[in-house]
C-alpha cells in the first residue's frame, strides 16, 4: 500500500513541497501518494496583491493544476482538525483523510484587521479592496497603515496606478528591515509619488476614524491559521506550529511543518522571516526529509540563507536591498529601473520554480547557510 502524505495549504512552501514528492522516485512508481488539501483550486500569487489591487495587473491567480504535479490528488476543502492519535484530518467536506505523514503549510492572513479596514493578505480581501478602490472618487483619502514591505509596496503601487486618489503610508517605523540608503530611496518615492508619510505613530486598531480616511488598508503585520493550537499541537504564543530544526512538529514526528504557520524552535533560527523566500525552502527541505524517512535515512537540519529584501515602488521603480546569509541589509541597494527589472524577475522565478518543480522533482535549490553548533536556549511554548 502506498505511503500516504497530506500536505494542507497550497502556498508557496505547500505547492514546492507537494510537487517534489509526487514527483520523487517513490512518487513516480506508486510507493508514495500525495494528496493536497486547500480552500480553492487557484494558487495566489501574495506577493502581487499589491498590483491586483492598484489595478496595475488583471489576476494574481492562476490555477493550482499548472503548478502542481500531474499525481497529486487535490482536495478543495478547509482542514478543519487534526488528529494526530488516528493520524487523520478532518475536512469541511465531512471526510476525513489519513496519513502516514503531515505536512502543515497552512499559511497566513492579515494580523488583528480592523473590522473597517481592508487588508491585501490574501485573495478574496484584495478583490474586495480592488472593488472599493474602483468605487472610489476623485480625492478620496486612503490610509494605509504599517511600515514594512507589503505597507510600502501598496501605498507606492495606489499612489502610481490611481493618481486621483490622495494615498498616505502611517508607519510606526518605515522599512525596518532595510538598510539607510534603502529607505532614503523609499522615502523619497514615496514623496516623487505624492504619498504622505505619517512616520512615528503606532495606528490604535480601534480609532481608525482619527485617520480621517475615506479607505484604509491594514498591513500591520501577519497572523497564522487556528488550526494547530486547536489541534493539540504545540504552538509559539502567536500560534505557529513549533518545529525541530529538521522540521518534525514537537508533538509528533509524523506531523512535519513548512511556510509562515511554523517556527523553528531553536533561536538560531531566529532569523528567518515570513516570506517566500523562507516558505519555498522550507517546502523543499520538508519533502526532502519525508523521502530521507522513506529511504531509512536520518532527518538533516534545514539551512536557509538570504540574498536579497526586495519591496516594489509601482511598476517602473523598486529597492532591491543585498542582504548578508542572515538577513542582515549590506551597503548594496539597486534602485529605479534596475531594481524594477531585478523585482520582477524574482516574482516570476517563484512561479516558475514552482512550474518546474511540478515538472521535475528537485529541480528547485535554494541558498544555504552554516549555524553555529552551540546549543541554544528553546523558547516558551503554548498549547491550546
Amino acid at each position: 500500500m502506498a505511503h500516504q502524505v497530506v500536505v494542507i495549504g497550497a502556498g508557496y512552501a505547500g505547492v514546492i513541497a507537494a510537487s517534489r514528492l509526487a514527483g520523487s522516485r517513490e512518487g513516480r512508481r506508486g510507493a508514495l501518494a500525495v494528496t493536497l488539501v486547500n480552500p480553492t483550486e487557484r494558487f495566489v500569487e501574495r506577493i502581487r496583491l499589491h498590483e491586483y489591487v492598484a489595478g496595475s495587473r488583471g489576476d494574481a491567480t492562476l490555477p493550482l493544476r499548472e503548478v502542481l504535479h500531474p499525481g497529486i490528488r487535490l482536495v478543495i476543502a478547509h482542514a478543519t482538525e487534526i488528529d494526530p492519535r488516528a493520524r487523520t484530518v478532518s475536512l469541511s467536506t465531512g471526510e476525513d483523510l489519513p496519513y502516514d505523514h503531515l505536512i502543515y503549510a497552512v499559511g497566513s492572513g492579515a494580523r488583528s484587521a480592523p473590522t473597517a479596514a481592508h487588508t491585501v493578505a490574501d485573495a478574496a480581501s484584495a478583490e474586495r479592496l480592488r472593488r472599493a478602490l474602483d468605487a472610489a472618487r476623485p480625492g478620496d483619502h486612503v490610509a494605509v497603515v504599517g511600515g514594512g514591505l507589503t505597507a510600502i509596496e501598496t501605498a507606492t503601487e495606489i499612489a502610481e496606478s490611481r493618481p486621483a486618489l490622495q494615498v498616505e503610508l502611517h508607519a510606526a517605523t518605515l522599512g525596518p528591515s532595510l538598510g539607510e540608503r534603502g529607505r532614503a530611496h523609499v522615502r523619497a518615492t514615496l514623496d516623487r509619488l505624492g504619498v504622505t508619510l505619517d512616520e512615528g505613530v503606532s495606528v490604535d486598531p480601534a480609532e481608525l476614524e482619527r485617520l480621517g480616511a475615506d479607505h484604509v488598508v491594514w498591513c500591520a503585520g501577519l497572523a497564522v491559521p487556528a488550526l494547530a493550537a486547536s489541534s493539540g499541537l504545540l504552538t509559539d504564543a502567536d500560534g505557529r506550529m513549533l518545529v525541530t530544526p529538521t522540521l518534525h512538529s514537537l508533538s509528533d514526528d509524523r506531523i512535519l511543518g513548512a511556510g509562515d504557520a511554523v517556527r523553528i524552535d531553536d533561536t538560531r533560527y531566529d532569523y528567518l522571516r515570513m516570506a517566500c523566500a523562507t516558505a519555498m525552502p522550507l517546502g523543499g527541505h520538508v519533502a526532502d526529509t519525508v523521502l530521507r524517512a522513506l529511504r531509512g535515512r536520518a532527518p538533516r537540519p534545514h539551512s536557509n540563507g538570504f540574498a536579497a529584501q526586495c519591496v516594489s515602488l509601482g511598476r517602473k521603480d523598486a529597492v532591491v536591498q543585498f542582504v548578508r546569509l542572515d538577513d542582515r541589509p549590506t551597503r548594496l541597494v539597486w534602485r529605479r529601473g534596475l531594481g524594477a527589472w531585478a523585482k520582477e524577475t524574482i516574482c516570476r522565478f517563484t512561479v516558475g520554480a514552482a512550474r518546474s518543480e511540478a515538472r521535475r522533482s528537485g529541480s528547485y535549490i535554494w541558498l544555504r547557510r552554516q549555524l553555529a553548533q552551540t546549543a541554544v536556549t528553546r523558547q516558551p511554548v503554548t498549547t491550546r
